[in-house]
């Protein structure tokens, strides 16, 4: 844009990654732009994600594993949930997903994915016992 002339693009104030550059402790850790789009990743501890977490949850795990999560921002869109490879003592919070159900029926079996966003139906797909996961 400088040698241009071209104006920056900017973003919107009421996209989420406006909102994600807020965060007290909100750092970018991650940007790709190309023709696919502008994918910008955000890390905070203000950054959750618990789709359909059980308030269960609250009294059957000793702590919610902290920074679980970073954001993903698509043309400033988003986030969608990027989850970190948990400790073996924090899996236990894959049981309190409602992704984990399916597994409580079938034992060890083959994953469709779809969908695949920032991947946690994979991850507890593999932490529920999975022989295999193919993602579309």
């Amino acid at each position: 844009p400088g040698l241009t002339g071209i104006p920056d693009i900017t973003v919107s104030q009421y996209k989420g990654v406006a909102y994600a550059r807020n965060f007290p402790d909100g750092k970018r850790i991650y940007r790709s732009v190309s023709p696919f789009g502008d994918l910008q990743v955000y890390a905070s501890s203000y950054m959750h994600f618990a789709p359909g977490l059980s308030d269960n949850a609250a009294f059957g795990m000793p702590e919610v594993p902290a920074n679980t999560y970073v954001g993903m921002y698509r043309d400033g869109d988003g986030p969608e949930g990027i989850m970190r490879n948990l400790a073996p003592a924090e899996q236990v919070y894959f049981r309190y997903l409602p992704m984990h159900y399916p597994y409580v029926i079938k034992e060890k079996p083959k994953t469709f994915v779809v969908q695949f966003g920032g991947g946690i139906s994979t991850q507890a797909a593999l932490n529920a016992g999975s022989t295999s996961v193919t993602v579309a």
